[in-house]
């Protein structure tokens, strides 16, 4: 008989994917959750393994792949086109589909062992800080296991809005030995309801008593568990949900950050930034890397460049500042020594220099040239992750971000058809402020001092140009921060836009573009799950 595959594969990883989490003197041989995790230390230690499981560098992998924000690089050997990514290709044995599947369903399944065993824990237990910390744990591992259905959910669920349509499988059990036992997927309504419950508990164990806190974000906080929702409701269309929980974002300790603040985010320097509501920390001896989705050796011109930054991508940052629009990242001058010298050209958005490094060479002529020349000195490359000493391919995960909320906020408005009105700082009430709000956030201030308003603003007049001016923000604003391609699947039909490449970085392939509608935009059920699962359901298209 057939066994389920996600159950062998979670089942395999409780004693690899948390060995760092607990010492055994002898690996295998205990196999007994009771006789893993017997008090609040060794729990405690368990909690971290998992945190230790979250990996949203292969979510940004796919995402800047196989969407519109990368070109091919100079250096690049086939990569992406070889395996179908950067062609649209999608199909039920893609590696991104199963990896996401199947990592999310072994933290879940992780989640549920050491659950399994704690609430007899805390019955027994009468040392009070002991307690404290076994439910500080189980709020924990509810929160991990809920953020893990989130992304299963976001992934792989067709239609967010229908609450009877097929969303994932419902793990809140412990899965036993008995592998011949199946699970069909739930419906949109019961994954809903379980992400909403887990939340709930969560809160009521340990974080309704506290207050949102930049403290120790390199773990769940208050702040985490309400931006699990707020993500799970910009979804599902429960927008007064989302204006609820993001109002009480706005004025907490979460806000936004000097644009040097911005800057430096990105520069390996995560801890205490108002911004920052959830971030995984990265320890040189992890060995967990970002940077070489992109590179191969090292970060710019020095390195071996896969991938740049696609050319629409970059027509859009370039646009930021309609004053520097067509200009080159460096220009020539003469000095105050009648010498002749180079600097960098200033833009007034931050966002600009932040995902440009700065060894680029934009070239004003590029839809002119040749491919081969548009390949060798068209050079936008990515910047947005800098180099560290240790690992200069590795650096801090942000996974939730203040203006994300402000953003899903936007949604909640456009949805309302609050398109446009007063336009002021510290105004959210529509979707043209909100942007203005971000928008003056990012002013480049210590170049340009004297400067008081955003360098640009979109034009809103009706529901789609909100939209598309939502999701265009989104775009510069999370460029390679793994959120473009859920993004066009929520709302880019409202906006009326997919993922669209410049001619020349689809040259080599014709892969210019994909509507918001595609079957592509849910991902498959892996193929080896839809083989081992008899009461697996394919999604549509696959």
């Amino acid at each position: 008989m057939k066994k389920s595959l996600f159950t062998i594969i979670a089942a395999f990883a409780l004693l690899t994917g948390c060995s760092d989490a607990y010492e055994i003197d002898q690996p295998g041989l205990i196999t007994e959750e009771s006789q893993v995790f017997n008090d609040a230390p060794t729990v405690a230690r368990g909690v971290v393994g998992i945190y230790n499981l979250l990996r949203p560098e292969g979510e940004i992998q796919f995402a800047s792949v196989f969407t519109d924000e990368v070109g091919l690089g100079n250096g690049n050997g086939g990569q992406g086109i070889n395996d179908g990514s950067f062609n649209f290709v999608l199909e039920p044995g893609n590696g991104y589909a199963q990896s996401i599947w199947y990592g999310n369903y072994s933290i879940i399944n992780q989640s549920n062992r050491i659950l399994s065993v704690i609430d007899r824990l805390i019955e027994g237990e009468e040392n009070v800080a002991e307690l404290n910390s076994l439910k500080k744990s189980k709020a924990e591992l509810l929160g991990l296991r809920a953020y893990a259905n989130l992304k299963l959910f976001s992934y792989f669920t067709p239609d967010y809005t229908n609450p009877n349509g097929l969303s994932v499988m419902k793990l809140d059990f412990l899965h036993t030995d008995d592998f011949k036992k199946t699970i069909p997927r739930s419906t949109v309504a019961e994954i809903k309801t379980f992400i909403e419950k887990d939340i709930q508990d969560a809160k009521e164990l340990h974080f309704n008593a506290l207050t949102y806190s930049v403290i120790d974000n390199n773990y769940l906080t208050k702040g985490a568990l309400d931006a699990i929702l707020v993500k799970l409701y910009t979804m599902t269309g429960d927008y007064d949900k989302v204006e609820s929980i993001v109002s009480g974002f706005i004025g907490s300790a979460h806000g936004f950050d000097a644009a040097t603040e911005y800057v430096s985010m990105f520069q390996d320097q995560t801890a205490l930034k108002s911004e920052v509501i959830f971030r995984l920390e990265r320890r040189v001896s992890q060995n967990i890397t970002i940077a070489d989705i992109w590179y191969t050796n090292r970060i710019g011109a020095s390195g071996t460049v896969l991938y740049d930054i696609g050319r629409s991508l970059y027509n859009d940052l370039d646009k930021l500042d309609p004053a520097k629009t067509g200009a080159k990242t460096w220009e020539t001058f003469i000095n105050e020594f009648d010498v002749q010298d180079t600097r960098r050209v200033l833009r007034r958005d931050v966002r600009y220099n932040v995902n440009l490094n700065f060894d680029s060479n934009p070239m004003a002529n590029y839809a002119s040239l040749s491919y081969d020349q548009y390949i060798a000195q068209d050079r936008l490359l990515i910047g947005k992750y800098v180099e560290r000493d240790q690992n200069r391919m590795q650096n801090d995960m942000l996974v939730f971000r203040y203006t994300d909320m402000l953003l899903c906020l936007a949604e909640a408005k456009a949805s309302s058809g609050n398109f446009s009105g007063t336009i002021a700082e510290g105004n959210y009430s529509n979707v043209a402020s909100i942007i203005y709000n971000i928008r003056k956030a990012r002013l480049n201030k210590t170049d340009f001092p004297t400067e008081t308003e955003p360098a640009s603003m979109p034009t809103i007049t009706n529901s789609q140009t909100a939209w598309k001016a939502i999701l265009d923000e989104r775009r510069v604003e999370f460029a390679f921060e793994g959120y473009r391609y859920l993004d066009v699947k929520r709302i880019g039909q409202k906006a009326n836009a997919g993922f669209v490449r410049d001619a020349q970085d689809c040259f080599r392939n014709s892969a210019c573009n994909l509507p918001a509608n595609d079957h592509k935009l849910t991902m498959p059920i892996p193929r080896a799950e839809i083989l081992s699962n008899p009461n697996m359901v394919p999604n549509p298209g696959y």
